[in-house]
């Protein structure tokens, strides 16, 4: 069953709903991120551990890119 059929009512509004999801899922991901770097800072800063330099060149990955059908 799809959500139309079960929620005519919504349907205008499906892609808006959707988009709110995932920009909440990005929200939560990038807090969580912050948090795991802010204590990874904080660990380096207890311990007195010196974060690792900064590289001269930036680091580039080069994608493969597949020809045949998926």
């Amino acid at each position: 069953m799809r959500f139309k059929t079960r929620h005519p009512e919504f349907a205008a509004i499906e892609q808006h709903i959707r988009r709110a999801h995932a920009e909440r899922a990005v929200t939560l991901a990038v807090g969580f991120a912050d948090g795991i770097l802010a204590t990874l800072a904080g660990v380096r800063r207890l311990f007195g551990i010196a974060a690792a330099p900064a590289r001269k060149s930036p680091l580039v990955v080069k994608a493969r890119v597949s020809t045949a059908a998926r």
